[in-house]
């Protein structure tokens, strides 16, 4: 086995800790709010929306200047400060006693967790380039196993213990996955002076970057489609469960399932997509699967029960799971080493961007209409990304 598919995998374990950790309480802070006293139905989706919303807008601000300070100091120590940031303040969070404080926290979350954004550079920065879309693919199915193990074990723990102590097991968690970097994590291609890379050929001067970025706009701008297609509905899912339920009861273990059952079929489309878009057009991939993704969002519109909502939310997992992967790997590929880090935050801030206007349009969408209706405003995002996407085939080379 290479040493990068060594550190890969390495990555790709402490991926689905931290997302596991962050997942035993994130994804129930639409019930911890109504535990903490926020009960009237419009200010539980207002304080929701704002609980998705200012997290992506404090880390779209820090993510460039991370993505700057892991090209000059090591993406290692970025992973570290991520996990480290987020054993801190996801202990923290189990012990508020009102939404104001809680809502604090997670704008300090934005500003300094961003594990997924630190692995991705980490991982891009030491695998060859005709291996980046497997391995981008790879790494992103760690997201979403974690994703979906630490809703379900939450969900179950804080049906049995509170949601207190679905955030003190989280933080555990995320302190084993800072560790496990430490000791266990490579940097295969630390950084070094810009001028060896001018004397390979490579652009080091502020006028190439600005070239290159200018070049990535369209890519970026899919990806901000794409965050807002799918947080937008994801940030009131616990409450679209408790609705199709009718109670609150079970929401919180009924959440868990259908977060890892998702997951599940999120990091499969992941590799699956990754090997798949290292042989063909990416571009044209992502907007396939753009496209299908915006008609399975229909059906979710339409349910009037829990097991059919359940089954065509999994198929849209399916469906969009791999397309950011493909994204990641055509932007690592067409940037230096050298610049990958701040590439990297540049395009943490626009899908930062997107998570957060994500659940203010959510918010304003299910308080004037219905929560079903955040699905068919999922789709018209999908819509946009595949059609950028197809505007650009043949105009950006994989």
């Amino acid at each position: 086995m290479q040493s990068w598919e060594k550190n890969l995998y390495t990555v790709w374990a402490i991926q689905i800790l931290s997302l596991a950790g962050f997942g035993f309480g994130i994804p129930f802070l639409p019930f911890y709010i109504q535990d903490l006293g926020i009960t009237d139905p419009h200010r539980v989706k207002l304080w929701t929306g704002l609980m998705a919303a200012l997290p992506g807008l404090s880390m779209g601000i820090m993510a460039p200047v991370w993505g700057m300070a892991a090209d000059r100091y090591g993406r290692k120590l970025m992973l570290i400060r991520a996990t480290l940031s987020g054993t801190v303040i996801v202990g923290l969070m189990g012990i508020v006693t009102s939404p104001h404080a809680l809502l604090a926290l997670r704008i300090i979350q934005g500003l300094f967790t961003g594990t997924v954004s630190a692995a991705a550079t980490l991982v891009a920065s030491g695998t060859p380039e005709s291996r980046s879309g497997y391995a981008l693919g790879f790494l992103s199915s760690s997201t979403f196993i974690g994703w979906s193990l630490g809703p379900l074990a939450g969900g179950l723990a804080a049906e049995h213990l509170g949601y207190r102590y679905s955030f003190f097991i989280g933080a555990l968690i995320l302190l084993l996955a800072m560790v496990l970097t430490l000791v266990l994590v490579r940097e295969l291609n630390p950084p070094g002076p810009v001028s060896g890379v001018r004397k390979k050929g490579g652009d080091a001067s502020e006028g190439g970057f600005r070239a290159l970025f200018l070049s990535l706009i369209p890519l970026m701008t899919i990806l901000l489609f794409l965050r807002v297609s799918r947080t937008m509905p994801a940030s009131f899912l616990p409450l679209r469960i408790q609705e199709l339920l009718g109670k609150l009861e079970g929401s919180s273990v009924t959440m868990g399932y259908l977060s890892a059952a998702a997951g599940f079929f999120t990091a499969l489309s992941g590799i699956i997509l990754g090997r798949w878009g290292d042989r063909t057009d990416k571009l044209r991939l992502i907007s396939l699967c753009a496209l299908a993704a915006a008609v399975l969002e229909v059906p979710l519109a339409l349910s009037k029960d829990l097991a059919g909502f359940s089954l065509f939310y999994i198929l849209l997992a399916f469906a969009a799971g791999g397309i950011e992967p493909q994204l990641q790997a055509l932007i690592s590929s067409r940037t230096p080493p050298y610049r990958r880090g701040l590439l990297f935050g540049v395009q943490t801030a626009f899908g930062s961007a997107g998570w957060a206007l994500a659940p203010l349009l959510g918010t304003w969408i299910s308080v004037t209409w219905h929560l079903s209706a955040l699905f068919l405003g999922g789709a018209l995002f999908f819509l946009a990304a595949a059609l950028v996407g197809l505007i650009l085939i043949g105009r950006i080379k994989n």
